[in-house]
């Protein structure tokens, strides 16, 4: 099914939001390759990461283009595949799924991208400009997952740990890590007690 091309005041709101956004996703990339390669546990989920923001970029900046243009956006096809030689699968590490992963993995910068992204997708013109198009907010929804704040619903019961630890070769080697799946539960208030007489 076709998209129908934005309403004329908005086009020009368009490409400022593509020129505004891709300096945004562009610092994340960035922050995440000085912090992510510094950390053992997060360094398998650098290139994804690094991969999935620059797509992101390059997709935004296309639609947003079209959608200038006053075009009708038609439904994407999918890619024949080619017939070749099958290769070796490699085991890809994929990023993880837990809502608000990326502020738990940077606490201390994330929340200011995600205040930054936030206070730019609540402006009326661009809030439109999502609504009327489904492409774009399928673009931006993994990347709004990733920088919720937002707590999960649920959290799995954790098994106990075995007796005798598992050998580091048998662990695969771009396992997700719990913490980046679901948050630290909130510690009990402190109870100070009061001196007697």
């Amino acid at each position: 099914m076709n998209e129908p091309p934005i309403a004329p005041h908005l086009r020009a709101y368009a490409l400022n939001f593509a020129a505004r956004l891709a300096p945004l996703l562009r610092a994340l990339a960035l922050l995440a390759g000085y912090r992510f390669a510094r950390n053992p546990i997060l360094a398998p989920f650098l290139a994804p990461l690094q991969h999935h923001l620059h797509s992101a970029i390059r997709r935004m900046t296309g639609l947003m283009a079209h959608l200038a243009q006053g075009r009708t956006l038609r439904p994407q096809r999918p890619c024949k595949p080619l017939a070749c030689a099958p290769r070796p699968a490699r085991p890809q590490p994929c990023l993880p799924s837990g809502l608000g992963w990326l502020i738990r993995a940077l606490p201390n910068e994330a929340i200011t991208f995600a205040t930054q992204l936030q206070a730019l997708l609540a402006e009326p013109e661009i809030a439109e400009i999502l609504a009327a198009c489904r492409r774009a907010r399928r673009i931006l929804n993994p990347i709004q997952h990733a920088l919720s704040g937002a707590q999960p619903r649920g959290k799995p019961t954790r098994s106990r740990l075995p007796l005798h630890p598992v050998p580091r070769s048998i662990l695969p080697p771009s396992a997700i890590p719990p913490f980046l799946l679901y948050p630290e539960p909130i510690p009990p208030p402190l109870a100070f007690k009061t001196q007697s007489s």
